[in-house]
């Protein structure tokens, strides 16, 4: 009887341990599963995220090309409003230059007209600018001698 009751007994302390580590499994599962559950959860925000990253990229890619066109279109129209601008310009200095040609053959024909016509009376002429400069050069280089 003895036996049987050591037995009944050691039954008894194994049944026990037994759920104790029933319970210790099923809290395992649990935690191991709460686990598996944040591990999803966190790879999909993770997958989310790195859309949403490629998303941005390729839109700034995008950005980035469309700011080189709009640059590149800006400089060129730039580019040709200078040209316009510069041979506008151009035009408008030749045209000038034409009308002071013009003026300069007519006041030449007028003087040659003149001297043709008037004989005797002569318009006094206007030395050229060359001889006042070798006048002047040659009276800034010494001082007349004082005798």
């Amino acid at each position: 009887e003895k036996l049987i009751l050591n037995q009944k007994t050691e039954i008894d302390r194994l049944e026990k341990k037994s759920k104790t580590l029933e319970y210790k499994i099923e809290i395992l599962q649990k935690t191991t599963d709460m686990y598996e559950q944040d591990k999803r959860s966190l790879e999909q925000k993770l997958e989310t995220q790195d859309q949403q990253l490629q998303k941005e990229l390729s839109e700034r890619r995008r950005m980035e090309q469309r700011m080189q066109g709009v640059v590149a279109d800006t400089k060129l129209k730039w580019e040709k409003e200078c040209v316009r601008q510069v041979n506008a310009k151009q035009l408008e200095m030749q045209n000038k230059l034409w009308v002071k040609d013009e003026k300069l053959k007519q006041l030449k024909a007028i003087v040659t007209e003149s001297n043709g016509s008037a004989g005797v009376q002569e318009c006094p002429q206007r030395p050229s600018r060359e001889k006042d400069r070798a006048v002047r050069q040659k009276r800034s280089a010494s001082p007349s001698p004082v005798a």
